[in-house]
């Protein structure tokens, strides 16, 4: 017997056997005698031996090989082309729609707001732009009042003062100043 099972061969050669191990022996006893080899799985030249699965023999007038293997070939190798040209379209389609989607996200976060004369407005610090250290930092300061308009997106600005900055601000600066209303709180007490 011709096995890759690694407990066959330790079972014959244990010296005392107890239970269920005994019962095997006894069993393999009545096919005495017998020789145990036992081989690598990898090491095994026919597969289908091992098998209990019947094998049909191959009949050679039905296995047909290739007459011309270069012609099948390269007409695989064209069938696989096409394959991935197809995808290579489909990729760069679905790139344009990423490429369309995100132009206009960004499209529509640069649109400068417009702003009025005496509008309240915040403007941005850009010196804490990249400041990593403190997340927390005012990055507006404010309130500012826009004083002119100067070009289609810039600004003069004045502060609580009256002051007047002396370069003019751009858009992409400036937010609008929401304000805050305190609300007294209503109270009844009642006696």
């Amino acid at each position: 017997i011709v096995t890759d099972h690694e407990a066959i061969p330790w079972l014959k050669k244990h010296k005392q056997p107890k239970g269920r191990l005994a019962r095997w022996i006894i069993h393999l006893s009545e096919y005495e005698p017998y020789n145990i080899i036992k081989r690598k799985g990898s090491d095994h030249t026919n597969a289908d031996a091992l098998s209990r699965l019947e094998t049909n023999p191959v009949d050679k007038q039905n296995f047909n090989p290739i007459e011309n293997f270069e012609e099948s070939l390269n007409r695989r190798i064209s069938a696989l082309k096409g394959i991935f040209i197809d995808a290579q379209i489909i990729n760069h389609r679905n790139i344009q729609h990423a490429q369309e989607l995100q132009r206009n996200r960004q499209q529509n976060l640069k649109k400068a707001q417009t702003y009025e004369v005496n509008d309240i407005i915040l403007l941005y610090d850009s010196a804490k732009q990249h400041v990593h250290g403190d997340k927390f930092s005012i990055r507006w300061n404010g309130p500012f009042w826009i004083q002119s308009k100067l070009g289609n997106n810039t600004y003069l600005i004045r502060d609580k003062l009256g002051r007047i900055l002396q370069k003019p601000i751009h858009a992409e600066k400036m937010k609008h100043y929401k304000q805050r209303y305190l609300v007294e709180p209503h109270v009844v007490i009642a006696s």
